[in-house]
């Protein structure tokens, strides 16, 4: 089983799925993605002036890197007026790793290819 988000862990093999501590990481999980889920399509949904600062340019152009980017900027609770799509730099290895391929998403957008804008960032 996958971890809950691209970035998370999945459950270490060596716990018996009997096990209480299991358990309790796969309801954990399950939370975490009902949450990411949930996020999700408010970021494809939401319109007009409630949709972030960070996510106007981006959302039209590309629907599902608006969610992939409402997910890890909620889990790392980056404020909706900071404008820059993934936020502050993060130093641990696996949130470094999909920081890089958000911003890679963002320099591969629809969004730069087709009005000439520079993908996510730069707003």
């Amino acid at each position: 089983m996958p971890g809950p988000l691209r970035w998370l862990p999945e459950i270490p093999a060596a716990l018996n799925p009997g096990e209480q501590d299991h358990h309790h990481l796969a309801v954990r999980a399950k939370q975490i993605t009902t949450m990411a889920e949930q996020i999700a399509t408010q970021a494809r949904t939401t319109t007009g002036d409630a949709v972030p600062l960070w996510a106007r340019r981006l959302r039209e152009a590309d629907p599902a890197l608006t969610a992939e980017l409402a997910i890890w900027r909620a889990a790392h609770a980056i404020p909706d007026l900071d404008r820059r799509p993934t936020g502050p730099r993060q130093y641990a290895a696996a949130d470094r790793h999909e920081q890089q391929r958000l911003d890679q998403g963002c320099g591969r957008s629809r969004y730069r290819r087709s009005a000439g804008g520079d993908g996510c960032g730069g707003w």
